[in-house]
């Protein structure tokens, strides 16, 4: 059986997040957006849909949100990139600014539909 949705996550060493005009927040390493390519084989779709995000910092959980995860595209970029839905972005890049410029783990486990 071939599951959907995959958990998948990224070691992001000098971490950022920027947010587009459009809310998205998008996830920097080294102040480069996450491509789809760091995950290989995987297809953007079954990677593509409600998750739980959460965010490791010194082997501990810092943070865990319910989030909506898309490949976004853009033409100064030559791959689709990590670009992530949440309730009240500002707030969520807010909270996660004290990570700025520090390693974290970041890691995306499927949630059900209407969870």
């Amino acid at each position: 059986m071939l599951l959907k949705h995959r958990e998948f996550g990224f070691i992001c060493p000098e971490f950022s997040l920027a947010l587009s005009g459009n809310g998205f927040l998008l996830p920097r390493s080294r102040r480069e957006l996450l491509g789809k390519s760091l995950l290989g084989a995987a297809k953007t779709r079954h990677l593509t849909g409600r998750y739980t995000w959460e965010i490791h910092h010194e082997g501990a959980e810092y943070w865990s949100l319910p989030v909506v995860v898309a490949w976004a595209r853009h033409r100064l970029h030559p791959e689709p990139f990590l670009a992530i839905r949440a309730s009240h972005p500002r707030l969520v890049r807010q909270q996660l600014k004290p990570l700025a410029g520090s390693d974290v783990e970041i890691s995306f486990s499927p949630r059900p539909a209407g969870s």
